[in-house]
């Protein structure tokens, strides 16, 4: 308590109590010079949490934060009829040659129309708006790609508890076949001592 008090509590001290320790203690601080402590004593849980305490102040306070947020991402984020005709400029403007599923340079022709002296220049033009292309769809399917990418991995968790629940269950399986199983082959040897000692026990009794 001989430390200053925070701004930061903003409680008012006519409403708190203070013992005549404490009091002596506060009045020697630079922030409690001018402070009237003549009905002022202070109980344990006197200061004041940082947390709001309106109603639902809180949740508030963390809805806008998400506003902001959801707003700024959307503000970075290109829409998609803008991406699906960026998309169309790349395939217009690419030549087709470079999207069969036969290409091949390893092929003579198709090397000379590739790589044509005249039009190495295009080469880097064409790589560069592939690259633009599909960096903008990669933005736009983030967040399904990151929902997939956390299903898969909740799916991993539960398959690995799952996994785990079965081994626990084959040892106890296990355990109770050893204590209370008895196994196939000595089924005949208990038979017949049971027949012999039902034969004794005839014979006693006789």
């Amino acid at each position: 308590m001989a430390r200053p008090v925070e701004e930061s509590m903003k409680f008012s001290l006519q409403s708190v109590k203070i013992s005549t320790q404490i009091r002596k203690k506060m009045i020697d601080s630079a922030y409690l010079d001018n402070a009237n402590l003549t009905s002022v004593t202070l109980t344990p849980n006197s200061r004041r949490p940082l947390v709001s305490t309106q109603p639902y102040g809180y949740l508030q306070e963390s809805y806008i934060e998400l506003q902001k947020q959801l707003k700024n991402e959307q503000q970075q984020v290109k829409s998609v009829s803008d991406c699906e005709v960026e998309l169309r400029i790349c395939f217009d403007s690419v030549p087709q040659i470079f999207f069969d599923s036969d290409f091949d340079l390893s092929d003579p022709v198709m090397f000379s129309v590739v790589l044509d002296p005249n039009e190495h220049f295009k080469l880097t033009g064409y790589l560069d708006l592939v690259e633009v292309c599909l960096n903008e769809q990669i933005s736009i399917q983030s967040d399904s790609l990151f929902a997939a990418i956390k299903q898969l991995q909740e799916f991993q968790v539960h398959v690995s508890e799952t996994l785990q629940a079965i081994h626990g269950l084959s040892g106890s399986m296990q355990a109770i076949q050893s204590r209370h199983t008895i196994p196939p082959l000595l089924i005949p040897v208990y038979l017949r001592r049971i027949q012999n000692l039902r034969k004794v026990q005839k014979i006693v009794l006789f």
